[in-house]
């Protein structure tokens, strides 16, 4: 196994030059550029790989954070950029990331917890439990002070989450803008679920409050728009044939908009001139080359921001930090402007 000392004495200089340049310790040691070239280039020829445990008992942390996934996958709804974020800030903080999923029952026990973090060897968690998380593993973290940070979470403390309601209520008022005054909101139609994303009420809610505010009635519409159920095709179809049809559409998620686009382009209308379509996703391949636009989700910075927060619970793990709605981006070359 090659050292610190066998690197050391390839390029001529002392183990706490090697160290300071591989290991990023030792913050007043004064290495040249140069050097510090040639300290790199000896790691990378002679295959070094710096020693972990090491690391840790000379620092007494572990150089990771883990994320914390639910076994069920409606329970975790992870940004798909978000894991881009935390990769990132965690690399500018010299430190890794480790995944992993657990049943609830090991979640929620005070027996199993410490010893899957043991098993982890995180310094800390981002815990991605959109809804539905085990009340024993919030009570275990809270009690014994392990830092931890909720990713895209309802939380009033510790939670990273994009901004589902003020999205909602700045893209429709947008709209009233533009000139569109008759609006309609389209969103899933979750039958068996009981529990639901928060961001299902929030963005229904903040369309909602948009429309109370300009005094304006609003109209919501349901769809199983994974099954295409053709009674949903038909009630929307006669929405849009109606007389006084939306002339704009706000919807949950890219599947509810095409479902939205296929209908009325059955009917001949024009996209957007006879009815403007906007969704909300973190990713715009859903609606590629459609003319719907896209209010996207800040995924990278929520990413980013959890693992921020996290560092400020490194400090002072009991101390509860207020959470952090971020704002999404709108890409609005659909928008039309009603004559």
């Amino acid at each position: 196994m090659i050292t610190l000392s066998d690197i050391a004495k390839r390029v001529g200089v002392s183990k706490v030059t090697a160290s300071a340049v591989l290991n990023h310790v030792g913050a007043n040691t004064k290495v040249s550029e140069a050097t510090r070239l040639r300290i790199l280039e000896a790691a990378r020829e002679m295959g070094y790989r710096p020693n972990s445990s090491a690391r840790s008992m000379r620092t007494g942390k572990f150089g990771c954070v883990g994320l914390v996934l639910s076994t069920h996958s409606s329970r975790s709804t992870l940004p798909r950029d978000a894991l881009g974020g935390i990769n990132a800030a965690l690399a500018e903080r010299d430190y890794h990331l480790t995944v992993g999923t657990a049943p609830d029952e090991i979640l929620s026990s005070a027996e199993n917890m410490p010893k899957m973090l043991r098993q982890w060897m995180a310094d800390g968690l981002l815990i991605n439990y959109s809804f539905g998380a085990p009340e024993g593993m919030a009570r275990y973290i809270q009690e014994n002070s392990i830092p931890s940070v909720w990713i895209n979470g309802a939380a009033e403390t510790d939670t990273v989450s994009p901004d589902d309601w003020g999205a909602s209520r700045e893209v429709t008022t947008r709209l009233f803008a533009l000139g569109h005054r008759r609006i309609g909101y389209c969103e899933y139609d979750f039958q068996e679920e009981t529990v639901l994303h928060y961001s299902v009420a929030a963005r229904a809610d903040g369309y909602m409050e948009a429309m109370r505010a300009a005094g304006l009635e609003p109209w919501r519409e349901k769809t199983r728009s994974a099954s295409w159920a053709s009674d949903d095709r038909a009630r929307i179809r006669r929405r849009l044939s109606a007389a006084d049809r939306p002339t704009a559409i706000v919807t949950y998620w890219p599947s509810v908009a095409n479902v939205i686009f296929s209908q009325a382009l059955a009917l001949g209308l024009r996209v957007p001139e006879d009815v403007t379509i906007v969704t909300f996703s973190d990713f715009g391949d859903m609606a590629e080359g459609l003319p719907i636009n896209i209010c996207r989700l800040p995924s990278y910075e929520i990413g980013r921001r959890a693992v921020t927060m996290l560092w400020e619970k490194f400090d002072a793990p009991a101390r509860a930090l207020p959470s952090e709605s971020l704002t999404f981006s709108f890409d609005d070359e659909y928008l039309h402007r009603l004559k």
